[in-house]
Parts: structure tokens; C-alpha cells; sequence
């Protein structure tokens, strides 16, 4: 289906063929009587490449660009269970290309999670230590041309202006989706790491002129940057799609309150949230990224603070090998 007919400069786009879209949009009738509100979820964990994950829409266009440019080589990195690098990896085998991670961390003891799908799809994986990571990928890309090649460098969660119109594609598509279920969402809500997805989703729905809550729970960064940065980066997509942008500071929803103690350190409030979608739906969150927004989603319904009352849309951005990563803190519920 192609949802970007009426975006000259998103279909103009190069972009490689990764996973399956769209991605279906489900309900949520047991998860929605026990929070008091309807939900349905996009299922981007169901996107086909690797695991599943969001990542694969950004991946679409920054590897079309990528091949563009007569690159042979993508270069990604992230922290240790990065969901970015290793959909990177995925997108690199498909494609035809080599990989190549900067992890900032030392060398796992034990090797699991986004670490071993990354091996088994063939990339190579550099370990950071206490090295600036900046001196990593410079490092990497003058190895790349030493022999021969040409590397395109990602940068964090694929989040440049190429990168979010994946987002501003997905934001197309659900609208298009939702009009053919003929439901009236009044709100997505979604993982904010880097913030290009909200950024994507945000310029997306001022392009439709679709007057939709984007609500985002950040999985690490603090308000302050992200109201800094969403508008950046939709800005810098606009330009790309050379589309007007009329998004500020003030257009940027997310909450910080649900980061604990930290990017990738999970809480007990996390799991929790896990468990209750895994035992009402049978759907699987991660301990990163969308099981930390779900947490945040039940108690911002549980507090009163998403406006309206008509059905939300939760964005699974995927992460799902980041499952097998995570302990919980103290001890799990039978």
C-alpha cells in the first residue's frame, strides 16, 4: 500500500525494501477494561525485519540513501542492547551491505539478547570501553576507506531527516488505517528515546492537518532536551520533504517522570506493566522501550492526564530481545 502519494518529497525518497507494511493495527478489549479507556496498539514489533521494530521504517530510507551514495559499509551505534544497532544489522544483510556496530560498552561477559542477533547477522561489533564513541565511529569509517570501501554513519536511533520520515510514511498509514476501521483516536502515545519517532509522527499529523494528541514517554532524556530536539529534527525532515513545519517547543508532548533510575535500567513499575499486557492481551513489551511507555500510559489514564475520552493508540516500537537481557529487580511475580 503506498500512503505517501500526497508528499512529493517522501515518495522522491530512495528507500530499500525491509519487512512488511503496514503493520496492523490491533485491539486492546481486556487491557482496555482494566485501564477504563479503549486502546489499540500498533503492532511495529510485527514489521518482519529481524525481530520487528520501528527501526526498520527509519532504516527503509537511510539505506536507500546509503546505496545512493555508493556506500558498501552502514556504521550504527548505541548501548549495549541498542535496538537500533541490531535492526541496523538486519537491514545491512538485507540489503546486500556490511555492518559495522560501536557499542558503548566493554566486551559482555555473556553474550545475549541484540548482542547475539547481531553476530548471527553478520556484523562486526566494537566495544567502546571508556573510549569516546565519536573516536570509535571515526575510527571505523577511516578502516572502511583504508580498504577500499565508503561507510555511511547512522547517527543514535537512525534520527536524522532522512531517518524520521519513515515516521512521517507511518503517520500517513495509521491515519489511513484508523479511517477504515472508522475510529476516532484522540491520542497516540509512544516510547520517546532519541525523539525522532514523536518528531515523524508529529510533522505527519501537521501535514494531514489530523488533530491528534502525541504523547511521549522518554525512555531516558530529559524534557528539556527533547522539547529541544522534536522540533529539530521535524524541522530538518521538512526540509528534506520540503514541506512547511510549523512545530515548536510548545507542540512537543512527553513525560520524563517514568525514566527511574535511568536509559535501560528498568524498574519494578516496568515489569509490572510488562506482565499486565503479556497476561490481558499475550502481546510481549520490552524493558527499554514499550514496557516503560506502557507503564507511563496506565498511570497518566490512572491520574487523569490524557485529555479526552475516546479511544488511544500505543505505538510498539518492538525491542523484543531485550526480553532475554533484563533481570527484574528483587523478585518476580509467579
Amino acid at each position: 500500500m503506498n500512503f505517501d502519494r500526497s508528499i512529493p518529497g517522501l515518495s522522491q525518497l530512495p528507500r530499500v525494501s525491509l519487512g512488511f507494511f503496514p503493520t496492523p493495527i490491533q485491539a486492546l478489549p481486556r487491557l482496555s477494561r482494566l485501564v477504563g479507556r479503549e486502546i489499540l496498539i500498533k503492532r511495529d514489533d510485527l514489521s518482519g525485519l529481524a525481530m520487528g521494530g520501528n527501526k526498520a521504517r527509519k532504516l527503509r530510507f537511510l539505506g536507500g540513501e546509503a546505496i545512493a551514495q555508493a556506500c558498501d559499509t552502514l556504521v550504527a551505534t548505541g548501548f549495549l542492547q541498542s535496538n537500533n544497532v541490531v535492526q541496523t544489522a538486519a537491514a545491512a544483510a538485507r540489503s546486500g551491505l556490511k555492518c559495522i556496530l560501536a557499542l558503548e560498552a566493554y566486551r559482555p561477559g555473556e553474550i545475549r539478547g541484540n548482542v547475539l542477533l547481531s553476530n548471527l547477522l553478520g556484523a562486526e561489533i566494537r566495544y567502546a570501553g571508556n573510549r569516546p564513541i565519536r573516536e570509535v565511529i571515526d575510527e571505523i569509517i577511516a578502516d572502511v576507506s583504508a580498504r577500499g570501501g565508503k561507510a555511511y554513519a547512522l547517527p543514535p536511533g537512525g534520527s536524522t531527516g532522512i531517518g524520521v520520515a519513515g515516521f512521517v510514511e507511518a503517520a500517513l498509514e495509521a491515519r489511513a488505517q484508523l479511517g477504515e476501521m472508522e475510529k476516532g483516536v484522540e491520542a497516540i502515545v509512544l516510547p520517546t528515546g532519541t525523539g525522532g519517532t514523536q518528531a515523524g509522527l508529529l510533522l505527519g499529523s501537521q501535514v494531514l492537518d489530523w488533530p491528534i494528541a502525541i504523547v511521549g514517554i522518554s525512555t531516558g532524556k530529559s524534557e528539556e532536551e527533547l522539547h529541544v530536539a522534536i522540533p529539530a529534527m521535524a524541522a530538518e525532515c521538512a526540509r528534506v520533504l520540503a514541506v512547511d513545519c510549523r512545530i515548536g517547543s510548545r507542540d512537543v508532548t512527553v513525560s520524563e517522570e517514568f525514566i527511574g533510575d535511568g536509559y535501560a535500567r528498568p524498574g519494578r513499575a516496568d515489569f509490572e506493566a510488562i506482565r499486565t499486557v503479556a497476561r490481558e492481551e499475550g502481546i510481549l513489551t520490552d524493558p527499554v522501550y514499550t514496557g516503560r511507555a506502557m507503564h507511563g500510559m496506565i498511570e497518566l489514564l490512572e491520574q487523569g492526564r490524557i485529555s479526552g475520552s475516546g479511544p488511544i493508540l500505543f505505538w510498539h516500537t518492538g525491542g523484543l530481545p531485550a526480553v532475554f537481557s533484563f533481570d527484574e529487580p528483587g523478585d518476580a511475580a509467579d
